[in-house]
């Protein structure tokens, strides 16, 4: 009489669930990493913002940019993140166009963001 006995050994489970425990250490890993690098997103974009209303409200005359090497700085709360902007315009070959330079700095100082863009001056720029 012949006895055979089902199911699985103590090693074949072992084995399975170290492979598993492999494989959810990975998802894991990448669920964590996608996180990061959405709140990394999250913060250029809002820099991003920041500095598009920089930009809108210099061609709006609401903002006076001086000329290089001086620039105006601000502060500016988008909810999550406290972000310092500084902007400063720059001479081109065109006297009446000059260069407005936009960059964001979040609480660390790090720069999250430059914009640049270009504006009319109703007078020749200082070089000219």
């Amino acid at each position: 009489m012949k006895h055979t006995v089902k199911g699985f050994t103590l090693i074949e489970v072992l084995i399975a669930l170290s492979i598993l425990a492999i494989a959810l250490t990975a998802l894991m890993y990448s669920s964590m990493q996608a996180s990061v690098n959405l709140q990394h997103l999250d913060k250029k974009t809002a820099a991003n913002f920041v500095a598009q209303n920089v930009v809108a409200l210099a061609h709006a005359n609401q903002l006076a940019i001086p000329f290089m090497p001086d620039f105006t700085q601000g502060i500016a709360n988008s909810g999550v993140y406290a972000l310092t902007w500084h902007a400063s315009k720059q001479s081109t070959d065109n006297p009446y166009t000059s260069k407005l330079t936009v960059t964001v700095f979040d609480e660390n100082a790090a720069k999250q963001f430059e914009l640049t863009a270009f504006m009319g001056e109703t007078r020749a720029t200082p070089d000219h």
